[in-house]
C-alpha cells in the first residue's frame, strides 16, 4: 500500500512528517508537523495515512482527501 505521509530527520533528535508526493511538511490544524520526536512523528504519520485511506474509501477520490501542506 502506498503511504502518502512519512517522516524524515531534521537533526539527530527531531523529525518532520511530510507528504511523500510533494516533499512538503504536513500541516494539521494550522501546525506544521515538524520538530517532533521520532515516536510522535511516526505515530502521526501512521494516523494521517489511516485517515487518508478512510477518506478515499468514503469519497472515492484521492484528490478530495487531502491534509493541507505548508
Amino acid at each position: 500500500m502506498f503511504s502518502r505521509y512519512d517522516i524524515r530527520p531534521e537533526c539527530e533528535v527531531t523529525y518532520t512528517v511530510y507528504d511523500v508526493g510533494t516533499g512538503q511538511p504536513a500541516v494539521f490544524r494550522g501546525r506544521i508537523l515538524a520538530g517532533l520526536g521520532i515516536q510522535e512523528a511516526d505515530e502521526i504519520a501512521d494516523l494521517l495515512n489511516s485517515f487518508e485511506v478512510g477518506l478515499e474509501k468514503v469519497l472515492g477520490e484521492p484528490e478530495m482527501a487531502q491534509v493541507r501542506h505548508a
